[in-house]
């Protein structure tokens, strides 16, 4: 094929130098792509759907997978994003056999699978937890249905998807927001641009796929309680003080209000 031919011709007989304050001899780069090339995701593409295509066609044929239509084309077999592969099937023993042909047809293409980071997912205890199913000289972990494991950036389990998820993405917020602490809680800087850091930083960080998840009234107070408390933190406001507090306190209250924006105007 053309394409072939010059993807070859591009990635033959290429050199490489390092630059310092002079350029290092000339090397031969004998193999993969140069990092950041714009070439390297679609060529990954291209070649797992050479490995995949053929395995959807013989796993459809036998019927394995989930029904999510009429036909036979409408069977449920993977979901694929880049290098992240799910295999969609109905029993362990279809996804015993669905693993090998899978291993086997990458192991053709000089890819091999992660057994540490491939886990088998269930959402009914129809296999027993901690236990392991292995094919070949590989062993997967089978997870139990009360707990979950991270795809994609988010947190999935069967158990409590949304309340898992949710309390997964506050502790990423506050890991983000503990990595940033130093610029966002430092009062050299303008609290403007500490809030815009803030915005552009921990905010989708929080909410990062929050258009999935069905809101309650106890995941909406937590997600403020874990703004307030961000927030608290960088402008060291403390609670606003209630009318039911004493005398003391309420004279407390007073000179912090005078002194800070309040935390009514800080929350969106």
């Amino acid at each position: 094929m053309p394409y072939v031919r010059v993807l070859a011709a591009l990635y033959s007989d290429q050199v490489g130098q390092v630059m310092g304050r002079s350029l290092s001899k000339s090397f031969k780069i004998e193999r993969g792509t140069k990092q950041g090339d714009p070439l390297s995701p679609s060529l990954f593409n291209s070649l797992l759907e050479y490995v995949i295509a053929p395995l959807q066609n013989k796993w459809r044929a036998k019927s394995w997978g989930i029904n999510v239509g009429d036909g036979p084309r409408d069977l449920l077999c993977t979901l694929r994003f880049a290098d992240d592969i799910i295999l969609v099937a109905k029993s362990k023993s279809e996804l015993k056999k669905m693993l090998q042909d899978l291993l086997e047809a990458v192991s053709k293409v000089g890819l091999e699978i992660h057994a540490g980071k491939t886990k088998v997912f269930q959402n009914r205890s129809a296999i027993k937890s901690k236990q392991s199913l292995q094919v070949g000289e590989h062993s997967f972990d089978i997870l139990s249905t009360d707990s979950g494991t991270s795809y994609l950036g988010r947190f999935l389990s069967f158990g409590r998807l949304h309340d898992d998820e949710i309390e997964s993405r506050m502790k990423t917020a506050w890991c983000k927001f503990h990595a940033r602490k130093t610029e966002l809680c430092n009062r050299r800087f303008c609290l403007g641009h500490r809030l815009k850091l803030f915005q552009s930083i921990i905010t989708p960080t929080a909410l990062y796929s929050a258009g999935t998840w069905t809101m309650t009234a106890d995941r909406e107070r937590l997600l403020r309680t874990t703004q307030r408390k961000m927030l608290r933190q960088m402008t060291k406001i403390g609670r606003k003080v209630t009318e039911n507090d004493d005398s003391s306190s309420s004279e407390a209250g007073s000179e912090n209000s005078e002194q800070d924006l309040g935390t009514e105007c800080l929350e969106p």
